[in-house]
């Protein structure tokens, strides 16, 4: 959907036409004054010879370069053709939508969109710049970091190679590497601390020093549930076959997809009979997962979401992982001693741990070990080559109406301020 503001900024209008527009629709004949001070008063306003006047009234208004800009920023958007006590969102929006068609490579447009495309623009400028050497190590990086990722020749001959020789030092992959994967090397904390030290992949949790809401001089660590693989907010399409059936489907076959081209570029035979039963097994897991997960709607009461504990208690809510080897392993060293001094944390929910423990529990090493690996390879999106990229962006279409690929450069100058952002600014 294009909007010109913004959905906080649409849900204030619309607030603002139920307070005003109820009073302007309710009372459409308003005594005014006219250009030359004289008072006027309407028809309909007149009761048994009374007249209802209103005074003048002076406002200041700025005149400053930003008043002028918004100024001219609103009658481009306002269509005064249109009624406002009639649709007011159209009133006040529909010249701006139709002004700005939603672009191809992108499923919305707002304001924020627009300004977000600029800041792009301006800094792809500054990472393809070479007139100058850079002082700043961390600037030279940052460069170097967009060009590596706008390196496609490289990326196409590589493929998924760097990321399959990765992959072995992990243990192997069960639906890729087949009998090659012991289970008897599984070791969740391990691989989740590879999957975090390398690729910042967490899976079932997030966690990291965050403000304290009711102590806003201190932060600490702290821990909530994890998102699926179709992201946050995405529960309700596992859960609502018959509504989200078309989405589910094109999940399905992009990630079969991804899988046979993983296995290709191994250079091992494909089995499509077997990628079919993994990926159905993956999709099952997450549904189950889902089902666990506290939908948005339930995580609006911050009071519930805040509960401080101790970080020793984490052992007692998902022993399954070996919480003291896992944060000290994906950590920095200066922390080291922090944790070890058993200190408060928040956790957001401890149930969600506890279910999370039981159904990690309760499902095949396996299961568990190919999706973990595939969300991590989910990470390398961009540095796998084109038929990856053409096989997500059929993906797009189908789920979200992405009719095309955004160019390379924006997914680069994304990818390296995301990084280095202190660096990019």
């Amino acid at each position: 959907m294009t909007t010109p503001f913004g959905p906080r900024v649409v849900i204030i209008i619309a607030i603002c036409c139920l307070v005003l527009g109820g009073t302007v629709c309710a009372l459409p004949r308003v005594p005014f004054v006219n250009d030359d001070g004289n008072k006027t008063v309407t028809a309909d306003r007149i009761e048994e010879n009374t007249v209802v006047v209103e005074e003048k009234k002076t406002h200041t208004v700025g005149d400053s370069e930003g008043y002028q800009e918004a100024s001219r920023l609103l009658q481009k958007s306002i269509n005064l053709t249109l009624d406002p006590c009639e649709d007011f969102f159209e009133y006040a929006c529909r010249s701006w939508v139709d002004s700005h068609p939603i672009p191809d490579d992108l499923t919305s447009y707002s304001q924020f969109t627009a300004t977000r495309e600029k800041v792009l623009a301006e800094m792809r400028k500054l990472y393809e710049d070479n007139t100058s050497i850079p002082t700043s190590k961390s600037i030279a990086l940052v460069k170097q970091i967009y060009r590596t990722c706008m390196d496609t020749e490289k990326h196409n001959s590589v493929g998924a190679r760097d990321l399959l020789d990765k992959i072995k030092t992990f243990g192997y992959w069960p639906m890729v590497h087949n009998e090659k994967w012991r289970e008897s090397s599984f070791d969740l904390t391990k691989l989740l601390s590879n999957t975090i030290q390398s690729r910042d992949v967490s899976v079932f949790f997030d966690y990291g020093p965050a403000e304290d809401s009711r102590n806003v001089s201190r932060r600490l660590l702290s821990f909530d549930q994890g998102s699926l693989g179709l992201g946050y907010s995405t529960r309700d399409y596992y859960l609502d076959e018959k509504k989200y059936e078309k989405q589910m489907k094109a999940y399905r076959k992009y990630t079969i997809g991804k899988v046979r081209y993983y296995t290709e570029d191994a250079g091992l035979t494909v089995n499509e009979t077997k990628i079919e039963a993994d990926v159905d097994e993956i999709i099952a897991f997450e549904k189950q997962w889902a089902i666990i997960l506290v939908a948005e709607e339930n995580r609006r009461n911050y009071t519930k979401l805040y509960n401080v504990r101790l970080f020793n208690d984490l052992k007692d809510y998902m022993p399954i992982i070996d919480w003291k080897k896992l944060t000290l392993s994906t950590t920095p060293f200066l922390v080291h001693s922090y944790l070890k001094t058993n200190p408060t944390i928040i956790i957001s929910d401890v149930e969600y741990l506890q279910k999370m423990n039981t159904l990690l529990q309760n499902t095949e090493p396996r299961i568990v070990t190919n999706y973990i690996l595939l969300r991590w390879a989910g990470s390398w999106s961009q540095e796998i080559g084109k038929k990856y990229e053409d096989l997500q962006q059929e993906f797009a279409f189908q789920m979200y109406g992405r009719k095309q690929r955004q160019p390379r450069w924006k997914d680069c100058v994304s990818s390296a301020g995301g990084k280095l952002s202190y660096a990019s600014g």
